[in-house]
Formats: structure tokens, C-alpha cells, sequence
């Protein structure tokens, strides 16, 4: 499927502007190219959105659930264990924790004595404190250490990531906040103007992967 689209997806763009008409819309990107097309699909967090400077007819439901959306944070830290040090201080193998360190999650794909997958995932306020810091990983490995100690020198950092920092997301998903619903939460998802909506954020009964492909297949009915 990737290969039959040929040079129709520009690889490396990124939006800075978006001018509508009823006839249609210019698209400016950061680099100075321009498209002009007959219709916008955004399927972008608002997150991004945001940051892109829309012009065009009235639509305060969109405008206001572009700029006050919240999106809540995971961040993760991926691991490896050289050896289940759980069979050592006789605990749990997983843990929740009400500090930094969230919840450590050990990965039971074998119960041997060789290594052995794990987490630390992190959500909502833990999430947040722990986006703030450029130390993340050594501060949260420390800790694990602290509160189980059997763990040292046996865990291996395989990859961190936090998608409050990642510069294409800024957020995980998307949350209504009290009130948001009946602000705009029915119509934030309407068309506005030659401008439609999909991705996660706009999903009515998935979640995740299944919710852009339920956003998309409603797209493509708007626009024929």
C-alpha cells in the first residue's frame, strides 16, 4: 500500500498556516512550500493544531476545543532485568508506588532465571513532575534502586519515552476536562469549512489504532 502511493505523502513538512475559503484552502508550511488543495484532512493532535494558524469562517466549537483541549501524559521507561531480583527479596515481581517511579511493571515472559523484560510507566501528575526533569532516567532508576535494593546492577536501560516532550505530540491522548463535553465535545469534530477532522481525538467509540481508522473511514464519507 505504501509503495502505490508513490511521491503523494511529503515526507519531513510541517504546517505552519491553513487560509480557507468555501472553494477551498493554502496550506504554508515552515519551509515556505504552499499547497493548495480542495480539502484539509488534519488528523493531528490539537496539541499541534494549536500551533498552526488557522484562518477561515467562523467555527468556536473547533477554535475552542483546539486551544483548551487537555491531553494527559505517559512517559516509559523500557528495561531489561539480568535477573529476576524479585526470587531475591521474596516481593512482587510488579509494583505500584505513590512517589516518581509510578508503577514498575515486570514483564512475565518466562519465569527462568534469564533476563527478563520490564517497565516504569508513568501517567497523569507523575507523568507531568517527571516531564520536567532532564535527569529522568538516572533520578528514576535511583529510585527503583532505593526501594528495591536486590534490583542493583541488574537493571539495563533499553529506551525512555516521554510523549509530553516529543515535539510532534506534546501529550499522550486527549481527556475531556469538566464541562468540555457541553462546551464543545458533540461539535468540536464537525467539518469547518473545507477543513475536516480525524485521528484518536476525534473517535466516538474506539480507542487507540481502531479509533484513527473508525476517524478516517468517517472522513472519507464528509468529503465525498
Amino acid at each position: 500500500m505504501a509503495a502505490r502511493l508513490g511521491d503523494a505523502v511529503r515526507l519531513k513538512k510541517r504546517v505552519a498556516a491553513i487560509a480557507m475559503t468555501a472553494k477551498g484552502a493554502t496550506v504554508t508550511c515552515t519551509d515556505g512550500s504552499v499547497f493548495k488543495t480542495r480539502f484539509v484532512i488534519s488528523a493531528i493532535p490539537f496539541t499541534m493544531l494549536r500551533d498552526v494558524a488557522i484562518t477561515g469562517g467562523p467555527n468556536p466549537h473547533a477554535r475552542d476545543a483546539i486551544a483548551h483541549m487537555p491531553y494527559a501524559n505517559t512517559a516509559r521507561v523500557y528495561l531489561t532485568i539480568d535477573k529476576p531480583f524479585w526470587k531475591e527479596d521474596g516481593l512482587p515481581a510488579s509494583f505500584a508506588s505513590d512517589g516518581p517511579l509510578g508503577m514498575f511493571w515486570a514483564i512475565d515472559n518466562h519465569t527462568g532465571e534469564g533476563k527478563h523484560r520490564a517497565m516504569i510507566v508513568m501517567v497523569g501528575q507523575i507523568a507531568a513532575a517527571i516531564s520536567r526533569r532532564e535527569d529522568a532516567t538516572p533520578y528514576l532508576l535511583a529510585e527503583l534502586e532505593r526501594l528495591r535494593p536486590a534490583s542493583k546492577g541488574l537493571v539495563k536501560l533499553v529506551a525512555y519515552k516521554d510523549w509530553a516532550r516529543d515535539p510532534l505530540q506534546k501529550g499522550c491522548g486527549f481527556s475531556f476536562a469538566p464541562g468540555q463535553v457541553n462546551a464543545f465535545g458533540r461539535d468540536f469534530i464537525k467539518p469547518w469549512q473545507v477543513m475536516h477532522f480525524a485521528g484518536e481525538h476525534t473517535r466516538r467509540s474506539d480507542f487507540g489504532m481502531e479509533s484513527a481508522m473508525e476517524s478516517s473511514e468517517r472522513v472519507v464519507l464528509e468529503v465525498a
